[in-house]
């Protein structure tokens, strides 16, 4: 289940109870995380250990919103609408995903929720990491 940081907690509290607009994010960027992000983006991969790593934006460069589905009727979730893509790993030795994060920026920026995968996924040089057209579920948080 996704972890809100302090951060999005904040806002949604201010926005509901206190009448102050949240903070519309310009984008949002996936970064994978190879310890527990917690509320603040901690363990983001590194360029030491991947080189080619870049955090992803969701919505493949159209407008925000467009990479994720509306959730409705009480649903509480929302999936991912686009393949996401990282380059080839191309650091020298296995770096182990763990964890994903949601940013408003794709570098420094505020780190929105983060969670961790159904399965880690390790990365040996050459190997690509994928989440496919609605693989990627964000659940009420």
């Amino acid at each position: 289940m996704p972890v809100a940081s302090a951060y999005t907690k904040d806002n949604i509290i201010n926005c509901l109870l206190r009448g102050v607009p949240f903070p519309v994010p310009a984008g949002s960027f996936l970064s994978l995380h190879t310890g527990d992000p917690g509320d603040t983006g901690a363990n983001e991969a590194t360029l030491v250990n991947w080189p080619s790593y870049v955090r992803r934006d969701a919505n493949t460069g159209q407008a925000m919103g467009t990479g994720w589905s509306a959730s409705a009727n009480g649903q509480g979730l929302s999936q991912n609408a686009n393949q996401i893509l990282w380059p080839s790993m191309n650091g020298g030795a296995l770096v182990q995903i763990g964890w994903f994060g949601v940013w408003d920026s794709a570098s420094g920026g505020k780190f929105l929720l983060g969670a961790p995968l159904y399965a880690p996924k390790g990365l040996n040089p050459g190997d690509v990491f994928v989440f496919d057209v609605q693989s990627l579920t964000v659940r009420e948080l």
